[in-house]
């Protein structure tokens, strides 16, 4: 073959591509030059070349292929082009580890928190889908989940899958189910007590989280606690939820004409409590049997609080009204609504009315209670 041809064939690779108006990287065969370097035209990156070397250029350095598909003398001489070839990546197949330990705990009328383990995969969990009721409504990408805006006193069973990049995904996991607490208006609760419960509950509006402390029970119309009297500072308290910042409680108390007067009874009107498994804090307000007052905060562990101040309302009796209120800082006690007690303390800020009860080991429970409550915001 002759180097005229060779250089005809050049020509007209430079007069079929010179118009393009794409951008190409061209290597010519056997070197890493690119088409900045390169005089005759553009080649299409990932274009084939015949593999019969048919010349090289006047100097030597640039071997041609005919371009594949095209047969000369009407093909055109072309450089051939290298084109990278990296392995493709290896198709992901593996499902995440089903999650496992989910569980569903109520925090109000309206949410519901989820928490469980998280599943493994071999190449990386990206999310979990959260089912509830079977319908899928919503994907996060770790745990815990708030499920808020729920109904109240109205249970809800759920499940969770994990899922990677893939788009693989687990089988669901265990279903669990929760039940909202009743709705409490911003206007109050009232009660009185005529359910026989311990712990006392109203169709979920009490609660009572804390496991180093007692539970309050109702029987034949009272509320009263369940203290051995032997077991410390343990005293028995419920908590309403759903509550603003300023409240007041107050409640009707029942006291027996010949309570034991050996030891301590109490009865208290909870403001801003907050409690988990180990730790309760908020203010109580208690009365105790003979008038006695005292406003006390509760900082956390159990026997651990600090007396803020008290009063006194001597005379007190069966159906005397015993209230608290909290309006922003000031804290105030009264007894058929004569002020006996106020303080001012800014340690919390948030929480809910409750009630609670308190004795020494003399007597018994039932002996000193309340026969209602009612519980308003401001």
């Amino acid at each position: 073959m002759n180097m005229t041809r060779i250089i005809l064939t050049t020509v007209l690779l430079a007069l079929s591509l010179s118009a393009s108006a794409e951008t190409y990287q061209v290597a010519p065969h056997g070197t890493s030059t690119t088409r900045s370097t390169w005089p005759y035209g553009n080649i299409p990156v990932g274009s084939e070349c015949d593999p019969a070397v048919i010349g090289q250029n006047s100097t030597g350095t640039v071997k041609y292929h005919w371009l594949k598909g095209q047969l000369p003398p009407n093909g055109i001489a072309a450089p051939c082009v290298a084109v990278a070839s990296s392995p493709s990546s290896p198709i992901d197949t593996t499902a995440p580890t089903v999650p496992t330990g989910l569980s569903a705990t109520t925090v109000s009328s309206s949410q519901i928190n989820l928490s469980w383990s998280a599943s493994t995969d071999n190449i990386g969990v990206t999310g979990y889908d959260i089912y509830r009721g079977g319908t899928l409504i919503t994907t996060v990408t770790g745990t815990p989940f708030s499920n808020t805006g729920l109904t109240s006193n109205t249970a809800y069973t759920y499940t969770v899958r994990a899922k990677d990049a893939a788009g693989n995904t687990s089988a669901q996991s265990t279903s669990v189910s929760a039940k909202t607490q009743v709705g409490v208006s911003l206007q109050g609760y009232s009660t009185n007590f005529d359910l026989t419960e311990n712990p006392i509950s109203e169709g979920g509006a009490w609660s009572h989280v804390g496991l180093d402390w007692t539970t309050v029970q109702t029987s034949g119309g009272i509320a009263y606690g369940t203290q051995t009297g032997s077991g410390g500072y343990d005293d028995s308290y419920a908590t309403l939820s759903g509550f603003p910042s300023d409240q007041s409680a107050s409640a009707v108390i029942h006291l027996i004409n010949n309570i034991d007067t050996s030891c301590s009874h109490e009865v208290e009107l909870h403001l801003r409590w907050n409690d988990t498994a180990h730790s309760a804090q908020g203010y109580e307000v208690n009365m105790s049997f003979d008038g006695g007052a005292q406003i006390v905060r509760w900082n956390g562990a159990i026997g651990s609080y600090t007396v803020l101040g008290g009063g006194s309302f001597r005379g007190l009796k069966d159906g005397d009204v015993f209230k608290a209120s909290m309006i922003g800082n000031v804290i105030t006690a009264y007894v058929n609504d004569i002020q006996v007690a106020q303080v001012t303390d800014a340690a919390y800020s948030t929480g809910n009315p409750g009630i609670g009860f308190f004795r020494r080991n003399c007597g018994t429970n039932a002996d000193f209670g309340f026969t209602s409550f009612t519980a308003t915001s401001f």
